[in-house]
């Protein structure tokens, strides 16, 4: 319970937060419209990213594992950001200024640090998450697992301007 708190806590960040509020609107944008979404699915074929998605997911606001699920499929930015591109010249003036709005967020710098940081540190928990979540969890597993995250977090937390050059 407690890693769930520490990580909702973490996560009132503004610059996670509003990472967060960019990525579920982008999702959303795609997610919303059949045109859009197939022209996503056709930069991801372009793009030829190694990925078993070829769609963004939602973030979930009380499933961490759905989260960093969620936040993985960013790992599609690049394609995104060509989805993006083409969908500011269409026709629809609605679709192309937002669009243009969300091309404008998902490349400010802040984001791209924020979406790094948070994609980094769910990777950490993954895990963990995951063994919590299971029915027949065995406790000694859950007490490994807990302090294998808690190193990785030290060890992030010693070497935080090595891994800030790293992002």
């Amino acid at each position: 319970m407690l890693l769930y708190l520490t990580i909702s806590r973490s996560c009132d960040i503004p610059s996670i937060r509003n990472c967060q509020g960019v990525v579920s609107e982008i999702v959303a944008f795609f997610n919303r419209s059949a045109k859009r979404n197939s022209i996503l699915k056709q930069a991801v074929i372009d793009a030829d990213v190694e990925t078993n998605r070829q769609r963004l997911r939602n973030l979930c606001e009380t499933r961490r594992v759905e989260r960093h699920d969620a936040i993985i499929s960013f790992k599609l930015y690049g394609p995104m950001l060509d989805a993006l591109d083409q969908c500011c010249c269409m026709r629809d003036s609605e679709t192309s200024v937002k669009a243009r709005m969300l091309k404008a967020a998902s490349t400010q710098a802040e984001f791209i640090v924020a979406i790094s940081v948070l994609s980094n540190f769910l990777a950490l928990t993954h895990t963990l998450s995951v063994s919590l979540q299971t029915v027949n969890i065995d406790l000694f597993d859950a007490v490994s697992n807990i302090s294998n995250v808690i190193a990785l977090l030290r060890d992030e937390h010693q070497n935080a301007e090595t891994r800030f050059v790293d992002i």
